[in-house]
């Protein structure tokens, strides 16, 4: 019940012009704006990502930056390999 309302908050915040950020997240934030708006400035449509591990890197520029371009991967640890196919699977980009 609260992650619906929570989610509801957030959708009526953002339709208007504004987002809700945890304090813990401002910094990370500040980061993914910059970030995000560098990636768009430069026109980069593919990021490698090298020594990927589980794949947190992606996550954080899918999910915080809005990154909508190429993720390449690369690991050398087989049991972060297999992680990372599977969880490929679900982001054909």
């Amino acid at each position: 019940m609260l992650k619906i309302v929570k989610d509801s908050v957030l959708r009526v915040c953002r339709s208007l012009g504004y987002d809700i950020v945890p304090l813990r997240e401002m910094k990370e934030r500040d980061f993914a704006l910059h970030l995000g708006e560098l990636l768009r400035q430069l026109e980069i449509d593919c990021v490698l990502d090298v020594g990927a591990n589980i794949g947190q890197y992606h996550d954080f520029l899918r999910d915080t930056v809005r990154y909508e371009g190429t993720i390449v991967s690369f690991e050398s640890v087989s049991h972060h390999v297999a992680r990372l196919r599977a969880r490929a699977q679900a982001d054909p980009d």
